[in-house]
């Protein structure tokens, strides 16, 4: 998974491959610049069934747990939990695409935050959660300080709710 942020004078322009996340904050809103391509997202899974592929979460002895996953027709794999990926071969014969979405924002006087996060920070955290985290870190010009926090609460919260903890970035760019 990638996302990108680019900023060409006041204008910033988003790229993201898979699950990873962008936000913007502006005032006391908060908006992302990004869109999560998961594979039970309707045009996605569209997509990945024309190619092939089916849309489900992993199941043993008739229990569905995790994440929608993409799996080949019949088969136990490859199993990706997004439905856009960067170099991954196999999961490309059924659909998973590496082409970006993009989304473009205008950075303004009310601009205060953008915050760029693996799904390991996404799952347990919400955009406004995020936000409200952050904020603190962003009266004192801390960034680094606003990072470390949402890292540690998203390890906490994989800690609490599952026995893995999935990958954990963050950028933090005040």
């Amino acid at each position: 998974a990638s996302v990108i942020v680019f900023q060409a004078g006041a204008k910033l322009i988003t790229a993201n491959v898979g699950d990873s996340r962008a936000i913007i904050v502006k005032g006391d809103e908060v908006f992302p610049l990004s869109i999560d391509q998961k594979p039970n997202n309707e045009n996605e899974m569209k997509r990945i069934l024309k190619n092939g592929g089916e849309v489900s979460q992993y199941e043993e002895d008739g229990i569905k747990s995790g994440p929608f996953r993409v799996w080949k027709k019949g088969e136990m794999y490859p199993g990706i939990a997004m439905s856009r990926s960067i170099g991954d071969l196999l999961a490309s014969t059924v659909g998973v695409i590496p082409e970006p979405e993009f989304i473009e924002m205008e950075v303004d006087k009310d601009t205060k935050f953008i915050i760029l996060a693996s799904d390991g920070v996404w799952e347990f955290l919400d955009n406004q959660k995020v936000k409200e985290l952050v904020m603190p870190f962003y009266k004192k010009n801390d960034p680094e300080g606003a990072c470390r926090l949402l890292i540690n609460e998203s390890a906490k919260w994989w800690n609490k709710e599952d026995i893995v903890v999935d990958d954990i970035t963050v950028i933090c760019l005040f």
